[in-house]
């Protein structure tokens, strides 16, 4: 069955089992019962398109018959070419309209008792016969519809009780008023029958109404786990990388030629651990990571990871090539706001340092069992050196980001800066916007 997720997909089974009434087997979620109706009735206008071709093959099959059984067989010939087909080919119409799914229960309901009613007056021409709506070859016709009622055409068990009663009315009152039989043999056997299929089909709709539920409420639960490791995927690796793993791609890696690099890490605090306790420590870490990814998101940079109290972020596609470093440089500065501001609120005296460089580098997936997303290469290792040679509440970049910010901000040169693995490097602290 086809399904929507809805906002109860974070129930398990046995919670929605809870939820529903015992009687009517309707969901006490007025939202869960309208998206199972929804699926439902979807499902049904499919089924019901093939319930449709059967009942018009039935309806021809023994028309050559007719003229055999009876001397005005041609009437009930005339039945089944000018009401039967027709009823078939209008309500196969109505199911290809749009919307149908709404009507499909009413659409559906309505041809059965037609068609029984077509059915019983195809037997009343051939009454007293024992091919008559009195005989015993009536009664077959009668039992199937009602077990098309209950199975075939996937009506709710309410509806198959009521369509199944019609068909059951519409037999018994034209045996009554056209049939030549005994009336009272009649009802205690061909009435009786028809009872006791009325009872096992009941039965059989009431436990595939239950079990169509039970498959809706897994397909949703099924789909809410789905939706859950999705985010949990997009939480280790980026949105773009998370659609290619669920897509199968394996292995991932990509070079890129232009990409801005940041570091960040926390001054004074690993001497704070041992001096705050522990919650207050995570408090601390989570309103200041919480907001640098909610800045990373407004400058269109992507966080990579965190590493203890590190940070690191990265700024591609789809910011242009010539703003990427800029706005890589702009973030920079905002976290420094945001820890002298959180600092300030938690009374904690911590302050970063901040490092920025650009250049290429190459990006992929590492891990099977736990994905991460990582880069490698000179561009993230020298962005590294630019953090932790920087100056503890300033933002550091390096001569390759400096050219690439064209003047757009005011900076202060530090030459001859020796960072592990080069010497007499310039490095750049940015003040402020030119």
């Amino acid at each position: 069955m086809s399904t929507t997720p809805s906002a109860s997909t974070n129930l398990s089974e046995a919670e929605f089992g809870k939820r529903r009434s015992r009687l009517s087997m309707r969901f006490l979620d007025p939202g869960l019962e309208q998206a199972f109706l929804q699926a439902y009735r979807t499902d049904a206008v499919a089924i019901f398109r093939w319930a449709l071709i059967l009942a018009a093959f039935m309806a021809v099959t023994f028309m050559w018959l007719d003229t055999e059984i009876a001397p005005n067989g041609i009437r009930a010939t005339t039945i089944r070419l000018y009401l039967l087909l027709p009823l078939c080919a209008l309500t196969w119409i109505a199911v290809r309209q749009p919307n149908a799914e709404k009507w499909v229960e009413v659409i559906s309901s309505v041809f059965l008792l037609l068609y029984a009613t077509c059915i019983a007056a195809i037997f009343v021409v051939f009454e007293p016969t024992i091919y008559g709506i009195s005989g015993g070859v009536a009664q077959g016709p009668f039992l199937m519809l009602m077990l098309a009622a209950f199975t075939l055409v996937c009506l709710r068990l309410v509806w198959g009780l009521c369509v199944s009663a019609g068909i059951i009315g519409i037999y018994a009152y034209t045996a009554w008023r056209w049939g030549h039989g005994d009336y009272a043999e009649f009802a205690l056997l061909h009435l009786i029958n028809c009872f006791t299929a009325f009872c096992l089909g009941a039965v059989t709709c009431g436990l595939f109404e239950s079990l169509r539920r039970r498959q809706f409420l897994t397909v949703n639960l099924l789909h809410g786990e789905k939706e859950r490791y999705k985010n949990l995927l997009c939480t280790l690796v980026p949105p773009a990388i998370a659609q290619r793993i669920q897509h199968g791609e394996s292995p991932i890696a990509d070079s890129h030629a232009e990409i801005a690099i940041l570091f960040s890490d926390f001054v004074g605090f690993t001497s704070l651990t041992s001096r705050i306790a522990p919650h207050r420590l995570i408090q601390l870490l989570n309103d200041l990571f919480s907001e640098f990814d909610a800045a990373a998101v407004r400058h269109g940079i992507e966080k990579i990871k965190t590493i203890g109290d590190g940070y690191m972020a990265a700024c591609g596609a789809p910011v242009p090539e010539s703003m990427r470093t800029t706005a890589m440089v702009k973030f920079g500065l905002e976290m420094v706001d945001i820890t002298e501001r959180v600092s300030k609120k938690h009374q904690v005296p911590i302050g970063i340092r901040v490092g920025v460089h650009s250049g290429s580098l190459i990006a992929g997936v590492i891990g099977k069992n736990r994905f991460a997303y990582d880069m490698w290469g000179e561009t993230v290792n020298l962005a590294s050196r630019m953090e932790s040679s920087g100056v503890p509440g300033r933002v550091q970049i390096s001569e390759a980001a400096f050219q690439r910010l064209d003047g757009r901000f005011a900076v202060e040169t530090r030459e001859n800066l020796e960072i592990k693995g080069a010497n007499n490097v310039t490095a750049y602290l940015v003040t402020e916007l030119a």
